[in-house]
């Protein structure tokens, strides 16, 4: 199974290095630009099912790129692909957590696998949820003909994991590189290899 991975476009909180995280911000100018100019390329290739995370940038994200065409197995909102929930962080510059949550961001440097924002979640939770992601969408298309082709329109959190599960460096490659905003990448997904997800960290 091709698993497409697509990251949402520009929004004003990515433009200017605010944690977005759960909030609901829409793609700014420059998102729609990036993501009408993916769509070009994206209607070249064969896309059988969309799952979308719920929030507003990956609607608006996914209603222009599938606009002119219905995947043969649908479109699907799925609550699993949202970015990770980032408490009293989200909203806020590093600079401004730096300052404001010294103490807490001590301990996630200390603890960056387990340790989250204060009120939000960690890596190893959002790592559980994906992974649950996974082995949903594994187990439905496992021995279907046609639906082998899937767009998963989210967030750079998720993306990140989902990435780190297939190679199978689980989270230890999680900082080394973040998508870009209206990007996307293609990946295989072999279904044996969801069997064996909750062995690694």
């Amino acid at each position: 199974m091709k698993l497409i991975l697509i990251r949402h476009g520009e929004t004003d909180y990515t433009c200017n290095k605010r944690l977005c995280g759960a909030i609901n911000a829409p793609l700014n100018a420059t998102g729609i630009g990036q993501v009408q100019k993916m769509a070009k390329v994206l209607r070249r290739k064969r896309i059988d099912a969309v799952y979308i995370s719920p929030l507003l940038r990956t609607r608006q994200t996914a209603r222009i790129l599938f606009d002119h065409s219905l995947p043969a197995c649908g479109i699907h909102k799925d609550v699993l692909l949202r970015e990770t929930f980032l408490g009293k962080w989200e909203g806020l510059t590093i600079e401004e957590i730096n300052k404001k949550f010294s103490e807490d961001v001590r301990r996630w440097h200390d603890e960056p696998m387990t340790f989250g924002a204060p009120g939000g979640e960690d890596l190893v939770t959002l790592q559980k949820r994906v992974r649950k992601f996974l082995n949903k969408i594994s187990r439905k298309y496992r021995n279907h003909k046609t639906c082998q082709n899937i767009a998963i329109v989210s967030h750079s959190g998720p993306i990140r994991i989902i990435l780190g599960e297939i190679s199978g460096h689980g989270l230890k490659g999680f900082w080394e590189s973040e998508p870009k905003t209206g990007n996307f990448q293609i990946v295989e997904l072999n279904h044996k290899d969801t069997k064996t997800q909750r062995k690694r960290r």
